[in-house]
């Protein structure tokens, strides 16, 4: 994903949800704040902050979802303002209205081109993420990643249906793939490390 707005938008993305995971005093704040910087970079990366604000409500934090709405519901709504000072309606009709015309199919892009590649290159990455994902189940202490995972696969399956469409698409689920083989490694026993790794070392040799 070289010079593409994808890899900056992805630091800021992962930046965020690490600070969201940590125990700093202020941590929704500055999540909120990371979110909002990968979302200037590039618009579609919204599954992330909607993932915390699911989480959020699913743990009935009530306090910590208007903080995190209003610190990040604050900051597009003053950016939002400056741009329409700015550019008046050019700058929707450029970044969100004309980003938007394509038709959209996801199941036809997906048996047609999409699925194809994904499992040509990361069929060893997918082996692993299954008992991976059963592990992070099991533990308790990373159900948020399964929320971000859940949102992350319904977005992207439906995004990646627009026509014109690139493997760029994939990068935000792919990413969050290994993050998730690679949490199942270290709260695995040895066995399971063991076929988790092959699986993930034939994922590696594709490259």
């Amino acid at each position: 994903f070289r010079l593409r707005p994808e890899s900056p938008g992805l630091l800021f993305t992962f930046a965020g949800v690490t600070v969201f995971l940590s125990k700093y005093k202020y941590n929704l704040i500055i999540s909120a704040v990371l979110f909002f910087i990968a979302f200037l970079i590039k618009q579609p990366f919204i599954t992330a902050p909607l993932s915390v604000f699911i989480f959020l409500l699913y743990k009935k934090d009530k306090k910590n979802v208007v903080m995190f709405s209003v610190v990040l519901g604050g900051l597009l709504i003053v950016f939002f303002l400056i741009m329409y000072l700015i550019s008046g309606k050019n700058y929707f009709n450029n970044t969100m209205i004309s980003m938007a015309v394509n038709e959209i199919h996801p199941i036809k892009m997906f048996f047609t081109s999409h699925g194809q590649v994904i499992f040509k290159y990361t069929w060893g990455l997918l082996l692993a993420f299954i008992p991976s994902l059963f592990l992070l189940y099991r533990n308790g202490r990373y159900n948020f990643l399964l929320f971000y995972f859940s949102i992350c696969l319904i977005w992207t399956f439906y995004s990646a249906g627009k026509h014109g469409a690139s493997t760029n698409y994939f990068s935000e689920m792919t990413i969050l793939l290994v993050l998730i083989v690679a949490i199942g490694l270290g709260i695995s026993d040895t066995k399971n490390q063991s076929v988790l790794f092959l699986y993930y070392c034939f994922y590696l040799l594709r490259y």
